[in-house]
């Protein structure tokens, strides 16, 4: 399919908000917002108001590690681009005004800190980020690239830098980075010398080199009220430093054993430092520090140590002492033109966010009292916040009584062959529901809200506690039989079932630990290990299940460390298990015997030699409840429409053939409009649900359909009345002979159009025969639930009218509206839906719930109007007001499909299926 047609997510988050444990932080330079990012890789933005009101808006994708630092990556405040780096060295350029990832990289090394530097080349700005990290050098990086261009060098001792700072002089006009290594030792190189040889790739070593014995410095910061001092702050003391010559002029040692982790200049004579568990105080500097004081650099050189100033101001720690994992992350800003007050913001393991407004006129006061927080919000109180409660894939059937929130989806997997989503909970249940209709009953109003346990769902139990993993094999390799789905739980045991008649076939109880991971092996295994699955368990072992013999054919259980990584070596019949410790151990398929089990360079290599033996290698991302920064990124945008297109070759064979004489056989084009990924964000997480609508796949699907109506049935009167009949509806839009036109037409054009698009489904067949038979049998029928085979429903129209009546911008218009709603059949979202982006290699937006609740107060006398204003105009100004990227997005897409839909005979949302029982 062309790279580049329109996926658009939407997403159901589920009340529970996901994990935000924040690693850094960054404010934007017009303040209207706060970049965080997060242990688990994800990077949260936080709208902020004049008045410090918080409202998070949107969740980025993209990393696949810990992000390590945020840096604005662009000085001018049309672009607001900032750029991300990660533990693994991954490096990111987004568009935060829209979430776009507008560039991206992989550097073999680790930045812990990026400063962004600008220069004129002529009249041209030029962007340059200075990255520092876990390695000998300043790597200077074009900001609009990603390249790196050139690199500060050390010729005395090189190490790594723990920090650094960009002092651009007035005095003289030369820039200087100042940084301090890990040992300790001050680097000066001046830069603005090397702008006029850009081109020249080599390297650059420092001016200045000088040891002023600063272990584990954390900070260095330079202050821009006086232009002639340094605070270096190390984790037991902080120093000023004259940025002249560098000379020591007071050093400060930490009291009762805090851990200082960074500091900055309030005023020419204050500083702020703030420690590991969260306080920061204000110290007023001592007179020897001060240019404009007689006593500046009185005590140079002499042995001042112990000179404690006086604290000004503590600033004191959040209101709840909850425990945290890791030490909270503190940032110092300075005020800005628009925005007087400096502020004092920090994230922690929480996701909770506090502000401090820091008053510029702080005289010593009683330090009990402290600075009161301005604003302190957390994810999952933005989630509270919201009326109704953001909802989850399938909260109605997960109601449990007595019980605040429902039941937490712990794994599932999406099968588009049959449109069903299959859902584990932490009870042990697992629910099959129709995909499309739980997504309307969640996300819009209707009739369907009255009916308790709708949609029409089967529940599967036999594990005794939470689900964590689930697999439909036959969906990655057509070798397996299409009946079976696979799940494993937390009481380790993996277990067989039948998806069509919901009876377990088999429980396999091997391994000694919670089951973790499902797999499929490659197709060119031998035939014994074709026909099983592998799974993967928290006891470090691994297994080789078969379907077929229903036995375990292997147990791997040796490893020493957690398993990270499972490949194969089919030709040799090897499984190779890579643990964390980075030992590799190569097992034998066939025998279960250990071949070899190996660490280092040589088990690098090993596991590097599966990817070349294996090009084609199963991505082990078919199996969905692997958290999304992993599918995302190992599977680039390309990857994930090829998922959603799978087939899409033999269709246009097939039509084209036989000149598609015979319209019956047309073969159904059934698949994949519709994708559901589960995401999680940490694994401790329950599942949040992403549907990705594919637009072309979704006109392909309802023009295929439309074509394959027998040519009869346009033409025969009961057909033609009941058009016209129809078309009061808003069922028809064309009926008698311009029907028969048209029909014509939609055949020319999926001829012509869609000849590379179009896909063969054979194996629907057989599937509806065994329906057919299952439908028939009586013992099948009277299953508690009303099965899934007899629900008759259309799931391409059922996803155009979920798509549609999310997209359309409801509350802008209320003729067009009603209008929507009784002839198109269309149904209004109960809260603003949340959409997303998708962008370059996989990267992705998705929208916070409540990301378009209007940031400030509203005024009291005024609570109903601002209520009203939320819901109602609310739902359109939030679908198109959001970005001009996605507002490009949904119009393209409305447009499209709704040009569609018209130009079909027979297309209705007004249909029977969600109704009880079929209207005659």
């Amino acid at each position: 399919m062309a790279g580049n047609s329109l996926v658009l997510p939407i997403v159901l988050w589920g009340q529970r908000a996901p994990t935000h444990c924040i690693s850094t932080l960054l404010l934007m330079d017009d303040a209207s917002m706060i970049v965080t990012g997060c242990h688990d890789g994800q990077i949260c933005l936080w709208d902020i108001a004049p008045d410090l009101e918080i409202n998070p808006r949107a969740l980025l994708f993209g990393h696949t590690a810990s992000v390590t630092c945020l840096s604005k990556a662009s000085a001018s405040s049309e672009k607001q681009y900032i750029v991300s780096a990660s533990e693994s060295g991954e490096m990111c350029l987004w568009d935060v005004n829209d979430g776009r990832c507008i560039e991206f990289t992989k550097l073999a090394c680790t930045h812990t800190g990026i400063q962004f530097y600008q220069f004129m080349v002529g009249t041209q700005h030029e962007g340059r980020l200075l990255c520092h990290g876990h390695y000998p050098e300043i790597l200077v990086v074009d900001a609009a690239s990603l390249e790196v261009l050139y690199s500060l060098l050390s010729k005395i001792s090189p190490d790594w830098i723990s920090s650094m700072t960009i002092i651009k002089s007035n005095r003289t006009q030369e820039d200087t980075v100042v940084a301090v290594s890990v040992t300790g030792i001050l680097k000066v190189w001046i830069i603005t010398s090397e702008v006029s040889r850009m081109q020249d790739t080599a390297p650059v070593f420092e001016e200045e080199s000088k040891p002023i014995y600063c272990q584990n410095c954390q900070s260095i910061s330079f202050c821009a009220f006086t232009q002639r001092s340094l605070l270096v702050v190390c984790s037991k003391y902080w120093r000023v430093f004259d940025a002249g010559d560098y000379s020591l002029l007071c050093s400060v040692p930490s009291e009762n054993e805090q851990t200082w982790t960074g500091g900055d200049f309030v005023s020419a004579d204050k500083v702020i430092v703030w420690t590991e568990d969260g306080q920061s105080f204000i110290y007023k500097l001592p007179a020897s520090c001060l240019p404009a004081s007689d006593l500046f650099r009185r005590d140079v050189g002499k042995a001042v140590e112990n000179l404690i100033p006086p604290l000004l101001y503590s600033v004191l720690d959040r209101a709840d002492k909850q425990l945290l994992i890791c030490p909270p992350v503190t940032r110092f800003f300075y005020g800005h033109r628009e925005f007087f007050s400096n502020l004092l913001i920090q994230g922690d393991s929480s996701g909770r966010l506090c502000i401090w407004s820091i008053p510029d006129t702080l005289e010593q006061q009683d330090c009990a009292k402290g600075l009161q927080t301005t604003t302190s919000i957390s994810l999952q109180e933005a989630f509270d916040k919201l009326t109704p409660r953001p909802a989850g894939i399938i909260d109605q059937l997960s109601v449990i009584p007595n019980i605040k929130e429902p039941l937490k989806v712990t794994a599932s997997v999406y099968i588009p062959a049959h449109g069903r989503l299959v859902c584990g909970r932490e009870d042990g249940s697992i629910v099959i529901v129709p995909a499309t209709q739980t997504a309307i009953v969640q996300l819009l109003q209707g009739e369907h809200m009255l009916r308790r346990g709708w949609p029409p769902h089967r529940t599967l139990r036999g594990h005794r506690n939470k689900i964590t993993c689930l697999l439909y094999p036959h969906q990655v390799s057509s070798r397996y039989d299409q009946r079976y789905l696979i799940s494993g739980g937390v009481d380790f045991s993996v277990i067989i079932w039948d998806i069509f008649s919901g009876e377990m076939k088999h429980i396999f109880c091997v391994h000694g630990g919670e089951i973790t991971q499902l797999l499929v092996p490659p197709e060119n295994c031998s035939a014994r290990v074709q026909h099983c699955i592998c799974s993967v368990a928290s006891d470090h072992s691994v297994g080789l299940l078969s379907l077929r013999e229903k036995k375990c054919i292997m147990l791997a259980s040796r490893h020493l460390f957690p398993i990270q990584v499972i490949k194969w070596r089919p030709s040799d019949d090897y499984l190779v298990v890579g643990c964390s410790d980075g030992s590799v151990y190569v097992w034998q398929m066939d025998t279960g015997a250990l071949d070899r089990c190996v660490m280092g360079i040589t088990a690098v290599e090993i596991l590097n030699a599966c990817d070349e033996a294996l090009p084609a290698a199963v991505d082990s991302l078919s199996h969905p409840a692997v958290n999304l920064k992993q599918a995302m990124t190992r599977r680039s945008l390309a990857a994930l429409k090829n998922v959603a297109h799978q087939k899409l070759q033999t269709l246009a064979t097939n039509l084209l053939a036989s000149e598609a004489s015979d319209k019956g056989n047309l073969p159904k084009y059934s698949h994949n409009s519709l994708m559901v990924q589960a995401i999680k964000t940490n694994l401790t997480d329950p599942d949040i649900h992403v549907l990705f609508f594919d637009v072309e796949a979704l006109i392909i699907q309802l023009l295929t359909e439309e074509a394959s109506r027998p040519n009869s049935a346009l033409v025969s009167p009961e057909n033609l009345q009941k058009a016209s009949g129809g078309s009061d509806k808003g069922g028809s839009f064309l009926a008698g002979k311009r029907a028969a036109v048209l029909f014509q037409q939609v055949k020319e054009t999926i001829k012509e159009n869609i000849k590379e698009h179009l896909l063969d489904d054979e194996d629907e067949d057989e599937e509806s025969i065994r329906q057919r038979r299952e439908d028939s049998d009586p013992e099948y029928r009277s299953s508690k639930s009303k099965p899934l085979t007899l629900l008759e429903y259309n799931l391409t129209m059922d996803t155009a009218k979920l798509f549609m009546s999310c997209l359309h911008a409801w509350g802008l218009n209320s003729v067009l509206d009603e209008l929507c709603l009784d002839r198109l059949g269309m149904l209004k979202p109960h809260c603003s839906v949340s959409f997303g982006l998708l962008s370059r290699g996989g990267h992705m937006s998705l929208m916070l719930p409540g990301y378009n609740q209007p940031v400030g107060k509203p005024s009291y006398d005024g609570v109903e109007l601002s209520r009203k204003m939320s819901i109602t105009e609310g739902l359109g100004k939030g679908t198109y007001g959001v970005s001009r990227a996605v507002t490009t997005q949904h119009l393209l897409s409305v447009i499209s499909l709704a040009n569609t839909l018209m130009s079909m005979t027979n297309a209705t949302f007004i249909g029977d299926h969600m109704k009880k029982g079929p209207t005659r």
